[in-house]
């Protein structure tokens, strides 16, 4: 692994300041209804392919890439503020003790 060049002050402000609003969005009073609204999207989803599969029907492969990258990109959605305190305070620590 190459080792990490080092953050400006600048970078480093930018970086602190994303973190930031991102942390500030999983802590927003709306966070939970997006989970909510997302994972009842999915809950759709799910129900759609079991009736689909359990009624002999196909399932096409755009409707499955759909589905998929939905719920891929709901996931991805919902860790970035989640993720964004932790790995901030990994690039800090790597900053840090170069």
């Amino acid at each position: 692994m190459l080792p990490r060049r080092r953050l400006t002050e600048e970078e480093r402000r930018a970086l602190t300041l994303r973190q930031g609003e991102l942390t500030a969005l999983a802590h927003h009073p709306s966070w939970p209804v997006l989970e909510a609204v997302l994972n009842e999207r999915r809950e759709v989803f799910e129900r759609e392919l079991l009736v689909k599969m359990l009624g002999g029907e196909g399932i096409p492969l755009e409707r499955q890439a759909f589905i998929r990258g939905f719920v891929k990109g709901m996931v991805y959605v919902l860790a970035i503020p989640a993720g964004a305190e932790a790995r901030l305070s990994e690039v800090i620590r790597e900053e840090e003790a170069a």
